[in-house]
């Protein structure tokens, strides 16, 4: 007998944000001596960038804060930063579906960790997401098995439906997700929902933003963390005639990181980090009025057509 389905991916889908800065911001808060490690998060997204090492490897360095965390820590997790943060028109869908009698399915890469806590919601049929290892009854920031995406959550899904004896009801089944990267999960349905995005083989689902407080707080917190930035590099040049200057600038790229996973957990990335280039205009800025250095006017209409099109990237309905 086939069944229907609904398929849900996560972040930016039935949250508002990114799960796993959410939780590199919640494990600095609960652990701020650890705040060394965004160095390495920062380095190995980088490497990453370059094809240097895994995304296994990349994504595993933002999950450093589980260690010595409990089920009871990544319970309150969920409870405090994730279930607040459920989109009120996606929640009302998962529930409309779930009165029609489709089964729900959450399908994430982030780790199952914590979003295994979702099946606490009453819509919620099962969770699947990106295993994290264990020693001694305890999770580690390493990833076991694959990263659950793309192809992956497919072989996920049919794993699922071997063990439970089902079939997808191709016809009358759906799938959700913010991102093209799962077009292989929406593969497995004829009701695809592309969510607060367009495609042309995808259907457009948009939830309403207003009820989010503070709707533009990712971007105020990208532009501080820009403006940071650029204050740690004057702080740098003045180094060179005393030392004490090191301090300060290496304090205030602290804080630009900080800022910049704050505002990564509430914006999508193509919206907020294009915002960074701000920081060329902060750097123009004390080059003219503090260290008296020419503004050209091939550089001043260069910085205009950026901040053009660091406007244009960034802005969102």
């Amino acid at each position: 007998m086939k069944t229907k389905f609904a398929f849900w991916d996560v972040d930016h889908t039935l949250l508002r944000g990114d799960s796993m800065l959410l939780f590199l911001w919640y494990g600095l808060r609960k652990k701020p001596l650890t705040a060394y490690r965004i160095a390495v998060v920062l380095w190995r997204t980088l490497c990453y960038k370059f094809g240097l090492i895994t995304a296994e490897q990349a994504k595993a360095a933002f999950f450093y804060a589980v260690n010595g965390f409990s089920d009871s820590d990544l319970e309150h997790f969920f409870d405090t930063q994730l279930r607040t943060r459920i989109y009120q028109d996606a929640y009302e869908e998962l529930h409309r579906l779930k009165m029609e009698g489709f089964r729900i399915l959450l399908v994430s890469a982030s780790p199952y960790a914590y979003l295994k806590f979702f099946k606490k919601l009453p819509e919620v049929d099962f969770v699947i997401g990106t295993e994290l290892m264990r020693k001694n009854g305890c999770y580690v920031p390493l990833i076991q098995g694959l990263n659950c995406k793309g192809e992956e959550k497919v072989e996920r899904i049919r794993r699922y439906l071997e063990d439970k004896c089902q079939t997808i009801d191709f016809e009358n089944s759906c799938a959700y997700s913010d991102s093209l990267s799962d077009l292989p999960m929406f593969r497995l349905v004829r009701n695809r929902y592309l969510v607060n995005g367009q495609h042309p083989e995808l259907e457009a689902r948009q939830w309403d933003n207003v009820k989010t407080p503070y709707l533009h707080a990712g971007k105020i917190y990208m532009v501080l963390s820009a403006f940071l930035t650029a204050t740690g590099q004057l702080f740098w040049k003045w180094g060179w005639d005393a030392i004490s200057y090191f301090a300060l600038g290496f304090l205030c790229y602290g804080g630009g990181a900080f800022f910049m996973i704050r505002s990564l957990s509430l914006e999508k990335l193509s919206v907020a980090y294009p915002l960074m280039c701000l920081s060329y205009f902060f750097a123009l800025g004390y080059g003219y009025w503090i260290l008296h250095e020419p503004i050209t006017w091939d550089r001043f209409l260069a910085v205009v057509l950026m901040g053009i099109g660091v406007c244009l990237i960034s802005y969102e309905r």
